[in-house]
């Protein structure tokens, strides 16, 4: 027998997190406000709008949780 021709039920068993609607609506409210403060501040470059890089980092990390789906696509 091959190696490549396995049988019913080798491949390991994957627990999959639930997506979380909440989550993701955060994730991507927070994301949608740091690039809002980062294009505004890209027309006045007035540096207290410099710190929506923190919320679209935040953002953006929340979308890379199991949480966040990422794992069932």
């Amino acid at each position: 027998m091959s190696e490549f021709a396995g049988g019913e039920g080798t491949e390991p068993k994957v627990e999959r997190v639930p997506i979380s609607v909440p989550w993701v609506i955060l994730a991507a409210v927070l994301c949608g406000l740091g690039i809002l403060s980062l294009s505004y501040w890209l027309i006045t470059f007035t540096w207290i709008l410099f710190g929506g890089v923190v919320p679209l980092a935040l953002g953006a990390y929340m979308l890379f949780s199991p949480r966040a789906g990422w794992d069932h696509a």
